[in-house]
Formats: structure tokens, C-alpha cells, sequence
């Protein structure tokens, strides 16, 4: 055998798991971008792996994932996102008055202010200090 499985499909990517299909049998590997191994797992009858990927990665980090199979031929690789798959911590408040809230929250978070009965009173997305202020919409 040599012909290289076909590159393998990643329909999940989390801080700590890469899931998707591969050549049924075949080792799939996952590598941080510096080319550390992260995890390996063998696809099942039915192409599936899952990998729980050590350490744990960050949102927004790039992975490589390939597939060998057991003749050692390698794939071409896929390339993938790790998702934000973790809330935000709660923000803060800092200042409210009857017009404007203000605190800070996790960089780039979108921070909503709502009424006692659920309505939107103002949104905001935090700045690149985490910096946000609401100007209130009347109740």
C-alpha cells in the first residue's frame, strides 16, 4: 500500500477536543502549530476519532490534523481553528446611573444590560482594555 489516506475532516474543535473522520483504522494526529503532538486516536469502523488534546489549547489557536495509515503513509494535512467554547467571565459594573453603565469585561465580549423583566436596555462590546460603557435606552 502506497497511497496516503485521504486528508481527514475536523467537524469539532475545542480548547480540549478535535473530533471528525479519517481512513477507518488510520492513526489521526493532532499538532499545535509549533509541530507538538497534542493527542492521536485511531478512527473507528465508521472513520470517527476523537481526540482530547493535552495540554489544553487556547480559542483561536491553530491546529494541524493528519491521518496515517498502517502502511505509514501520511495524509495531507487540514488545518483548523480551536472555537471559543468557554463564557466569558461576568463583568463588572464600575458606574451605574439612570443613563449609562460602565465596567469592564473579557476583550471583545458583547455586554448587555437588561430590565427586571428581561428587556434590553443597552449593549456594548468591551474595548481592547475590556473597557465598556452602556448608554441606557429609556425603560
Amino acid at each position: 500500500d502506497t497511497t496516503a489516506p485521504d486528508t481527514p475532516t475536523v467537524s469539532s474543535a475545542t480548547e480540549t477536543t478535535v473530533t471528525g473522520t479519517a481512513e477507518v483504522g488510520s492513526i489521526v494526529t493532532v499538532y499545535a502549530s509549533d509541530g507538538t503532538v497534542l493527542g492521536t486516536a485511531t478512527a473507528d469502523s465508521n472513520g470517527g476519532y476523537s481526540i482530547t488534546l493535552s495540554p489544553e489549547q487556547t480559542a483561536g489557536s491553530s491546529l494541524t490534523v493528519t491521518a496515517t495509515d498502517a502502511a505509514g503513509n501520511a495524509s495531507s494535512a487540514t488545518t483548523t481553528t480551536v472555537a471559543d467554547t468557554t463564557a466569558p467571565d461576568t463583568p463588572t459594573v464600575s458606574s451605574a446611573t439612570e443613563t449609562t453603565v460602565t465596567g469592564t469585561a473579557e476583550v471583545g465580549s458583547i455586554v448587555t444590560v437588561y430590565a427586571s423583566d428581561g428587556t434590553v436596555l443597552g449593549t456594548a462590546t468591551a474595548d481592547s482594555n475590556g473597557g465598556y460603557s452602556i448608554t441606557l435606552s429609556p425603560e
